[in-house]
């Protein structure tokens, strides 16, 4: 009888174990410029901060911004190394979920190469696969393109992955 009480026991915490462990690979969430803001995570101000940091300037949104348009100040100015780290890592469990042949990552397979500012708890991050590829745009004929994002034009250079990340909290 006191076997079947402490086997019953155990079993309860290695299930109550398991329960808490299974979260902790889920680092944040990732939006799509698009999704974001409809979801009320970003608003058109912080959407024209973006473009304005990524496009270098306000070229194609003169009419939006005006002659003197200030953007929302990048704060922080850069990302530091833990909040990379982090983020990264947050990819490669995103890349985990999304493969179909149960590919495994770690965050040093991805690299931030765009960062344009943090609004609300939502990091402007432009990431992908790690290369050390200076033209990225010659390894896949990714043409560069602009694209109107709720209005705003922003100038893909690179790829179609400018996304707001959200830590879980």
């Amino acid at each position: 009888m006191m076997k079947k009480k402490f086997l019953a026991m155990v079993f309860v915490i290695l299930t109550v174990s398991l329960v808490a462990l299974s979260g902790c690979g889920n680092y944040g969430t990732f939006y799509f410029l698009t999704e974001a803001y409809e979801l009320g995570l970003i608003t058109q101000e912080d959407l024209l901060s973006i473009a304005y940091y990524c496009n270098g300037g306000t070229k194609n949104n003169e009419e939006l911004m005006g002659e003197d348009y200030e953007p929302i100040p990048k704060e922080p100015l850069e990302l530091s190394q833990a909040t990379t780290k982090r983020i990264c890592r947050a990819i490669a469990d995103k890349k985990e979920k999304e493969s179909l042949h149960n590919a495994k990552y770690t965050g040093n397979d991805f690299r931030i190469y765009g960062y344009y500012g943090k609004y609300g708890n939502g990091y402007a991050i432009w990431y992908d696969y790690y290369s050390d590829d200076p033209d990225l745009s010659e390894v896949t004929g990714f043409t560069s393109t602009w694209r109107e994002v709720c209005g705003v034009m922003i100038f893909y250079n690179h790829f179609d992955k400018i996304e707001i990340y959200i830590d879980k909290e």
